[in-house]
């Protein structure tokens, strides 16, 4: 007895379906009924590559570090060990600072986790206001040491956004992307003498 397992216009089908997979899989999945965490209209788009959350008075970078361009598809992610991400910090902030601003930091694990779009998975981040996220991009530095381990001070907390998005603690060495952040200069009330 001889078993035959797919036809031609089976196993065509199924190898394209195959091919399609990644495409699929990337996709970023976000619950329609679910509460918007992090709604676009919460943001400000200066077209200078900054954006400026309303809801926490704090200025991102719009792309992580290394991409640039209006969906960050210019460039690639660079990836830093925890103390070489606080020397990009300070290089960035003596040269030549980042859209005329030369106060920037590593956001603390509080700042990052408020980017955290809860309706959405793969990435959980809002992708029309921080484009291309994925991974080697999708894990980012926090400021925040982890004290809770006996190695304490070899650990850092980390946001990643990819699956559910959280905070997780990791070793220092290990490389991360970073997306900077500043307080916004508050905008003046034209109205008010």
């Amino acid at each position: 007895m001889k078993l035959k397992l797919f036809g031609k216009k089976q196993l065509t089908g199924l190898l394209l379906a195959c091919s399609l997979l990644p495409t699929i899989v990337d996709a970023q999945i976000c619950n329609p009924s679910a509460l918007v965490t992090t709604p676009s209209t919460r943001f400000i788009d200066n077209n200078d590559g900054v954006i400026i959350d309303t809801k926490t008075n704090l200025m991102w970078q719009k792309c992580t570090d290394g991409q640039s361009g209006d969906n960050c598809s210019t460039g690639s992610a660079t990836s830093y060990s925890w103390q070489q991400a606080l020397q990009r910090v300070d290089n960035l902030n003596n040269t030549s600072g980042f859209s005329n601003y030369v106060d920037w930091r590593l956001p603390n694990a509080k700042e990052l986790l408020s980017l955290m779009e809860r309706s959405c998975i793969e990435p959980a981040i809002n992708l029309q206001v921080f484009p291309n996220i994925n991974g080697s991009n999708s894990d980012l530095w926090s400021s925040t040491p982890y004290l809770q381990a006996p190695n304490s001070n070899e650990r850092a907390l980390v946001a990643g956004f990819s699956g559910l998005g959280g905070i997780i603690d990791t070793m220092k060495i290990y490389n991360r992307a970073i997306r900077l952040v500043r307080n916004a200069t508050p905008t003046p009330n034209i109205g008010a003498y």
